[in-house]
């Protein structure tokens, strides 16, 4: 009995909490993904139509729809898992020169000339890395008795093509000077039928777009707007495209290039191109971090590793263990013991240390990164100076480039 006492005790001591923060950390990630934030999304039954109310631009916003470019790209999640996520596109929502997806398919496309089933895979029908368009608005199902409440509605081309069509015939005797849709008093509902898989011999689309017989304005009610009025403008909902998102990006293309065996990571060139695109972001100051100084934050016990290297510390060490730690460090005493944070990123920046800072690190987790950072490098050159000594033998091939070692030619800071 005491045995399976001490059995249960020991399988117990493995389970623990969610960290809140690290908690924190993936609600960020999926959000960042779908791009909606907290905001619910309109979606439509395959095969029913439903008649449905645009809500119009916020005060401030151009239009009553915003575009939206993205690549769907594998990463690894938190727990080492591929998932499928979506990365913006840094053209249109970072207005930037270049977008690392559409510079990699460029290249990858002349790099893979002749080879039909690596082309396949780059632009074919099936996750490729073919472009996704849509255009994001405010609407809602119209039901009778019932109050809308404005959700995000993701319009492909066909709809949003239907509609601009509608809008511009809507009165052919007179000019239109506003859309027909969005008005708060005597916006038009819309029809809409989708269909998962529309018969093409009938005549079926994917879409269907169209006024009801009977046009009939659709006013919002105080609460409705009160309601619309709360939630984020369009622009806001997507963000802008930043070094963060470079990196994704980079890590789904390492994952995607390895995947089908292009090989583009080991091309001399596009490294370079790398290099070019990755110091578009390099000239918008990278990270907040350099603009605005993080609140100092409670001490805690975790070092962080550096976030680079993916390396999550594990949640079963005890916090004994990491004061101690602590205490040790201290003990010993350093010269980053006696550094500012200015000093400190400056010391990150000036040895090319691969760390990235941001707002959430204390200036204990820089001085635990910058060490971690700068014990990795001596061992590094302790071992490329014990493979100078040694005889040449008959080369090889160059070792596969891994994310990091790509993330650290490009300079990362």
């Amino acid at each position: 009995m005491a045995k399976e006492t001490k059995s249960a005790n020991s399988l117990r001591s493995q389970l623990k909490a969610t960290s809140l923060k690290k908690l924190q950390k993936q609600i960020d990630e999926d959000n960042a993904a779908i791009g909606a934030n907290s905001n619910e999304y309109l979606n439509l039954e395959d095969g029913k139509t439903v008649k449905i109310r645009i809500f119009p631009a916020h005060p401030g916003e151009e239009n009553f729809y915003v575009a939206k470019k993205c690549y769907w790209l594998t990463i690894a999640g938190n727990d080492g898992d591929p998932r499928r996520i979506q990365v913006l596109d840094s053209r249109l929502h970072g207005g930037t020169k270049m977008d690392v997806v559409e510079e990699y398919t460029k290249y990858a496309k002349r790099f893979c000339k002749g080879d039909a089933t690596k082309l396949d895979a780059i632009t074919g029908q099936r996750d490729s890395l073919n472009p996704s368009y849509s255009w994001l608005c405010y609407a809602d199902t119209v039901r009778e008795d019932e109050q809308l409440r404005a959700r995000l509605w993701e319009m492909r081309k066909m709809v949003r093509d239907a509609l601009n069509r509608m809008a511009f015939s809507e009165d052919e005797e007179e000019a239109i000077e506003v859309d027909p849709y969005t008005d708060v008093d005597e916006g038009l509902p819309v029809l809409v039928t989708y269909r998962k898989n529309p018969n093409k011999k009938k005549g079926e689309n994917f879409y269907e777009v169209s006024f009801p017989k009977k046009v009939k304005a659709r006013p919002l009610t105080d609460e409705e707007i009160e309601y619309f009025m709360s939630l984020k403008p369009l622009s806001e909902i997507l963000g802008t495209y930043g070094l963060s998102d470079f990196e994704r990006a980079l890590e789904g293309l390492q994952n995607f290039d390895e995947e089908h065996e292009i090989g583009l990571f080991e091309d001399e060139d596009w490294l370079a191109h790398l290099e070019e695109i990755r110091a578009q972001y390099d000239a918008d100051g990278g990270d907040d971090e350099e603009e605005e100084e993080a609140p100092k934050a409670k001490k805690t016990t975790a070092k962080k590793p550096s976030p680079a290297k993916k390396v999550e510390k594990p949640e079963e060490e005890e916090e004994e263990d990491d004061e101690e730690e602590e205490d040790e460090e201290k003990e010993e005493g350093d010269e980053f013991d006696d550094m500012e944070r200015s000093e400190l990123k400056k010391y990150i920046k000036d040895n090319d240390l691969d760390i990235t800072v941001k707002k959430s690190m204390t200036d204990d987790d820089l001085r635990a990164a910058i060490r971690a950072a700068s014990a990795t490098a001596e061992e590094t050159e302790e071992e490329e100076e014990e493979t100078a000594e040694e005889p040449e033998e008959e080369e090889e091939a160059a070792p596969k480039l891994t994310l990091a070692d790509i993330r650290k030619k490009l300079g990362k800071k």
